[in-house]
């Protein structure tokens, strides 16, 4: 059992499935996040993505080093994505509370 080409199934069913749902013509999942997703959150998925390609480029011609800090800068994009995604949680959190006190910034 294949279960790369499985997956790759199922990501070809989604997609067609959010297209014909949605009214959209993404040709993968990366552009069909980005037609849902608002423009600040859109760019911050596509920065993870870019900092992910660039990552594993660097992690391929042995750059170790600079392979680990784009994978740091990877996973901050993703937890800044799903801070936002997941405003209201993070709102009512202690530590945004006491940080927000100290600036008139708002969360965007």
């Amino acid at each position: 059992m294949d279960v790369t080409a499985d997956l790759d199934q199922v990501f070809a069913q989604l997609l067609l499935t959010a297209n014909q749902l949605l009214g959209l013509s993404a040709r993968s999942l990366d552009q069909l996040l980005d037609d849902l997703l608002p423009p600040k959150m859109a760019l911050l998925q596509r920065l993870a993505v870019r900092y992910e390609k660039e990552m594993l480029a660097c992690r391929d011609g042995k750059a170790y080093f600079s392979a680990c800090v784009l994978a740091a800068a990877m996973l901050e994009s993703l937890l800044l994505l799903l801070c936002l995604l997941n405003r209201v949680a993070v709102e009512k959190t202690d530590r945004y509370k006491s940080r927000t006190s100290k600036r008139t910034a708002s969360f965007d």
